[in-house]
């Protein structure tokens, strides 16, 4: 039992600015490849929309921290084969980047 005296402080750190810019950056390219997937298959090209739906999914996977390749196949539930497609294709765009093993988001 306590007896009133005892006093418990709080500390609220807010993020810095560049934390929220980054969350912007990466929702903005989660959009666009939701965008780019849909209007690939309204074009029939299935190919292009395929490999967006995966690039989103990996993306989604990350959640903003580095990864390896395999905690990127194992979050994702994806193939092995889908998700190195999709982490080249995401480095090609410069959403991603391959740095001594671990993939990690890219700074536009």
């Amino acid at each position: 039992m306590t007896n009133g005296d005892d006093v418990v402080t709080i500390t609220m750190r807010k993020r810095p600015w560049w934390f929220w810019a980054l969350a912007e950056l990466w929702l903005l390219l989660e959009v666009l490849l939701v965008q780019t997937a849909l209007a690939s298959a309204r074009e029939s090209e299935y190919r292009a929309a395929t490999i967006s739906w995966i690039a989103a999914a990996v993306l989604a996977a990350g959640g903003g921290r580095p990864l390896c390749r395999d905690e990127v196949v194992e979050r994702s539930g994806l193939p092995l084969a889908a998700v190195v497609i999709a982490l080249d294709h995401l480095e090609e765009k410069g959403a991603l980047g391959a740095e001594e093993g671990w993939w990690v988001r890219k700074a536009h």
